[in-house]
């Protein structure tokens, strides 16, 4: 898939240059693909999760977006905001 960056871990940030980090979510990687209302979702092995994020894909559409790739987690919070990984499954139990 195009544009998918793959994180490397590391002990310690580099001591010099530019750098941003990213806290690392409880969910699963997701690749999306939007160009006006044809929305596609990957996850980072590159399977094709459109058929099973039916709400993302419709909300995603209905914004029309320009020739766009999103790259993020897709996760499930609790209560509290934080994400728990056994939610994002029941979730995905729950819908099948």
């Amino acid at each position: 898939l195009p544009g998918l960056q793959l994180a490397t871990r590391v002990e310690s940030l580099p001591e010099s240059g530019r750098w941003l980090a990213e806290l690392k979510l409880d969910g699963y990687r997701l690749l999306v693909h939007a160009r006006g209302d044809h929305v596609q979702c990957w996850t980072r092995n590159g399977k094709d999760w459109t058929a099973r994020l039916p709400g993302i894909v419709a909300t995603l559409a209905r914004l029309r977006l320009d020739d766009s790739w999103l790259d993020g987690e897709l996760v499930s919070t609790d209560e509290r905001g934080h994400a728990q990984f056994r939610l994002l499954q029941q979730a995905f139990d729950a819908a099948n």
